[in-house]
Order: C-alpha cells, then sequence, then structure tokens
C-alpha cells in the first residue's frame, strides 16, 4: 500500500512538472506573436515616415515658386525646408557682416482644406501675407533671429535640409 501510495504521488509530481512544462511553452507561444506584432508594428513605422528632405505633391507654380526663393551662399544666404505632409515650411535667412539682417518663413501648402484653416487664423495685426493663387502663406520672422550669426541659424535649422 505504501509503495502504490508513493508511486501515485510521484506520477502526480510528474504530472505537474509536465503540465507546467507544457504552460511555460505555451507562454513561449503567446511571447512570439506579441514580438512579431513588435516587429510589424516597427516596419509599418518606418514605411509611413516622411523623409522630411523630400518635397513631394508641390504644383507647378508652387515649386518655380520655391525655385525662386534662391539657394544657400555661406556667410551671406541660407535657405532651409523641411516637408511635412500638409505643407513644406522654407526659411530664407540673409547676413550682413555675418549677422541675421533678415528672415522669411515661407509655408507652401499642399491642400485647400489645410490652407484656408491657416489663413483663417490670420488677421490685420498678422505679419502674415497671404498668395491665395500659390497657396503661400509668407512672414517676416527676422525680430525672432535678430543677431543671431550664420552659424547659429545653421544650428537653429539643424533638423532642416539645407537648399545648396
Amino acid at each position: 500500500m505504501k509503495k502504490l501510495i508513493s508511486v501515485l504521488l510521484l506520477l502526480s509530481v510528474v504530472l505537474c512538472f509536465t503540465s507546467c512544462k507544457k504552460e511555460e511553452e505555451v507562454k513561449s507561444e503567446r511571447e512570439i506573436p506579441k514580438e512579431a506584432e513588435q516587429i510589424a508594428h516597427q516596419l509599418e513605422e518606418l514605411a509611413t515616415k516622411k523623409d522630411s528632405s523630400v518635397i513631394e505633391n508641390l504644383s507647378e507654380p508652387q515649386k518655380k515658386y520655391f525655385d525662386s526663393i534662391g539657394e544657400t551662399d555661406e556667410g551671406e544666404k541660407l535657405v532651409a525646408y523641411i516637408d511635412t505632409v500638409h505643407y513644406t515650411l522654407v526659411y530664407e535667412c540673409k547676413f550682413k557682416d555675418n549677422v541675421v539682417s533678415s528672415v522669411t518663413v515661407y509655408r507652401i501648402v499642399k491642400n485647400d482644406a489645410y490652407f484656408n484653416a491657416l489663413e483663417a487664423g490670420i488677421n490685420a495685426k498678422s505679419e502674415a501675407t497671404v498668395d491665395k493663387k500659390n497657396k503661400i502663406i509668407k512672414a517676416d520672422k527676422t525680430k525672432d533671429y535678430k543677431s543671431k550669426t550664420y552659424d547659429e541659424m545653421l544650428k537653429e535649422l539643424s533638423k532642416y535640409t539645407i537648399v545648396e
């Protein structure tokens, strides 16, 4: 009888360990899909991120306007931009004696709804001017950057693409 009880006890212990083993296997099986889901999410995120140095979806007149702003001339003029889904933001900085003499910011808007929303926020006190035909909002930001040097503006616009 004692042998039978010890065998049953041993059998129950073995079953407990094997069931635990199965539970661990089930847990590891559950973790794999989570890891795969995270990887898929990261790949999807990479696929949807926009390269802000590539200008997309501008009309031909907007492209010509962008080109007319010009290029960077080290120490004299700095032109930098960043492209988003709704607009391209362009900084045109001019320098005299290596100090900012003027800064003009252009927001070249790509769709009508976004342009209308921005335009509605501009009032008579605003420093911005609106070109409705080309959907461009232009603002003088010289006051914001007064007394900055060329190198300081390069640092300020470090996340932007420099037009060379």
